[in-house]
């Protein structure tokens, strides 16, 4: 069995004041340094937000991802039932992609 891959624990925001003017970054409180830089802000403000709001969900995403598919293996294929609630599943999945999606 191979050892998962530790990465620094969500949740992940946009911070404005990061690197030189124009630059996006990706921060989470937890940890002591800084996820990502979105290069090129000022340049491609509109395309560097979307992406910088999708790097900063993918905690987010990652976790409802886990949700889905636990649901899914332990689900009772003759009765249909799910060990986690459907309104759990469809909660994290819409709050993560929400998240990715959001304005401003």
């Amino acid at each position: 069995m191979t050892e998962k891959t530790k990465h620094t624990p969500g949740p992940w925001r946009l911070n404005n004041n990061i690197g030189r003017k124009g630059e996006l970054g990706i921060v989470a409180d937890d940890a002591p340094c800084i996820i990502a830089i979105m290069g090129n802000a000022k340049e491609w403000p509109v395309e560097a937000q979307a992406n910088a709001r999708l790097i900063a969900a993918a905690p987010a995403l990652l976790e409802a991802c886990k949700i889905a598919l636990q649901a899914i293996n332990e689900c009772d294929m003759e009765v249909g039932l799910f060990n986690a609630t459907e309104q759990e599943i469809t909660d994290k999945l819409y709050a993560a992609t929400k998240q990715a999606e959001k304005e401003g």
